[in-house]
């Protein structure tokens, strides 16, 4: 039997589902960080910002992050990936706001 959710249910399910594994992560990095190099504990971040843009500061500011992520993307994956490096969880999210109704 196929189940069929809803666009607005299926929202957020991915919503919870990223969050839950975000949560995950950030336990397991807690539980060790203390006997991390003082280097990978300043790797270590969360942050939340609320920007005023204007349409095109957006498209730009949307446009630089994009070129920083590929950069680090472009060519590594599990199997294939320069000496010493580690995996790192990255979640960057731009929602422009809507006013509720």
């Amino acid at each position: 039997m196929v189940h069929c959710v809803p666009v607005s249910g299926l929202t957020d399910v991915i919503a919870a589902s990223t969050f839950e594994n975000l949560a995950e992560a950030f336990r397991r990095w807690s539980a060790v960080e203390e006997k991390e190099s003082a280097a990978w504990q300043g790797v270590s971040s969360m942050r939340r910002s609320y920007l005023w843009l204007t349409e095109a500061e957006a498209t730009a500011f949307a446009a630089e992050l994009r070129e920083v992520f590929d950069k680090y993307v472009a060519d590594r994956d599990a199997a294939h990936h320069p000496a010493g490096t580690r995996r790192i969880m990255s979640m960057l999210a731009l929602i422009p706001e809507v006013p509720e109704s």
